[in-house]
């Protein structure tokens, strides 16, 4: 549901816009208006209530309403009629503000709604484009630095047959030593 639609708003509505207009369509809408009305109009203005209430719920919200401005933009909600309203089947054309959803999408309970738009507007970061990207890439590096160090290990292996790289150093110093030792018996040889 576009909320900024149901509210009558542009997308850039301040706090106080969408605070000034929620009240006033609360008002106008509220059952205890339509109470001598016909079962019809009462139906429609409890139906609009529940919309405008979502709608402020979400839009009043600072946190709710970036997660919900994420959402829409990611999932092309405003571009295209693609959107999942359209692929549920529960898209309609019998609202006065350009679309709707029928009746089996009111009559969900409104913690569902709620529970669903927490949920998906988290776990939408882990399908986007960008994590998955992101996952890829890491995976990736990781899975090369793996053959690395395998590579490194093998290759050690082949070489020092029998050998344990502390014991090779120890053998590498003890080299090194005895070079030293033999430059300078040589300089002592040659200083006499």
């Amino acid at each position: 549901m576009d909320y900024y639609k149901v509210l009558g708003l542009r997308r850039d509505a301040s706090k106080e816009d969408i605070k000034e207009t929620f009240r006033k369509l609360a008002l106008k809408f509220h059952p205890d208006r339509h109470m001598k009305s016909s079962k019809a109009v009462q139906e429609d203005a409890m139906r609009r209530f529940k919309e405008v209430s979502e709608a402020y719920d979400v839009l009043g919200d600072d946190k709710k309403r970036a997660a919900y401005k994420y959402a829409r933009t990611t999932t092309g909600f405003y571009h295209n009629n693609n959107s999942s309203a359209y692929r549920r089947g529960e898209y309609s054309n019998n609202s006065t503000y350009g679309g709707g959803y029928d009746s089996t999408y009111q009559r969900r309970a409104s913690w569902s709604r709620a529970w669903d738009f927490r949920v998906g507007s988290s776990l939408l970061y882990f399908s986007s484009m960008n994590f998955l990207l992101h996952a890829v890439i890491v995976g990736f590096l990781m899975g090369s630095l793996y053959v690395a160090d395998a590579t490194g290990k093998a290759i050690w292996q082949k070489q020092n047959r029998g050998k344990s790289f502390e014991e090779t150093m120890d053998a590498i110093n003890r080299k090194k030593a005895e070079r030293l030792d033999s430059t300078q018996k040589e300089e002592d040889k040659k200083e006499m």
